[in-house]
């Protein structure tokens, strides 16, 4: 499957879009939480993805499951390129 390449700041800024977009319902309390950072690897994990992500130390436990779909779904989509 072919990924998008997008950068740092365009993979953050739409991992931040995501959040602020699904963030509703019972997940409204997610919605000014901080966005996870995306770092690269240094090669491709099993997954075949090429980055990660670096949670904040203020992150809500309880958030995490809600991040983990996003960015679950995030890493099929993109690799991440420097620039």
């Amino acid at each position: 499957m072919f990924k998008k390449p997008l950068t740092q700041q365009q993979l953050q800024a739409e991992l931040d879009r995501r959040v602020r977009e699904r963030a509703r319902g019972p997940y409204s309390l997610y919605q000014s939480s901080a966005v996870p950072q995306p770092v690269a690897l240094p090669g491709r994990d099993a997954a075949g993805c090429n980055w990660t992500v670096i949670s904040p130390t203020n992150q809500t436990p309880s958030a995490l499951p809600f991040f983990d779909l996003i960015i679950t779904q995030l890493m099929r989509e993109y690799d991440l390129i420097q620039g």
